[in-house]
């Protein structure tokens, strides 16, 4: 069995979710974080608060399904991102998400008596995790019509194999 690339830790505190990214955020553990946020939501939470205080990089999937997240909100502040690394701001700033996203002001540690618990993986399929990565990277294209340059050969490919 493949070893996940990273962990999605989360918690609830009143009208709050908080989520950890341990290890790298990537297409493999995007569904399990996209499934969290869409089932929270269901429940009645509308505020998301992504720490990444131990996240050691985020693929262009991952901030699809971030910027997703975001834009599935009427709240501007919907999805605040904390303690992103160097390395992890400079990924989000190339694909554009810096100008959308709100960022809080680093470093911030979660609220005291939180206590974080991982998720377990969300098995997707493989055209499930096809149709994952087509709407993150045409989110990321809409976002910033540059990042056509870097995903416009990679999306038509997972379009044409989509049938769209």
């Amino acid at each position: 069995m493949r070893k996940p690339q990273g962990v999605v830790q989360v918690a609830r505190a009143a009208d709050t979710v908080y989520i950890r990214i341990v290890g790298l955020g990537t297409m493999h553990n995007a569904p399990t974080f996209r499934a969290f946020v869409e089932r929270m939501r269901q429940e009645g939470f509308r505020r998301f608060v992504l720490d990444l205080v131990e996240c050691t990089g985020v693929d262009s999937t991952f901030m699809g399904v971030m910027l997703g997240v975001h834009q599935a909100s009427a709240e501007p502040d919907a999805l605040v991102v904390l303690n992103a690394s160097g390395h992890c701001l400079s990924q989000m700033r190339a694909v554009g998400l810096d100008r959308v996203l709100t960022f809080g002001r680093e470093p911030a540690a979660l609220p005291e008596g939180i206590e974080l618990h991982a998720l377990p993986e969300v098995e997707a399929g493989l055209a499930e995790r096809m149709r994952l990565m087509q709407k993150a990277h045409h989110n990321l294209v809409a976002l910033d019509r540059r990042n056509e340059a870097k995903f416009g050969a990679f999306l038509a490919e997972l379009d044409r194999q989509l049938g769209r």
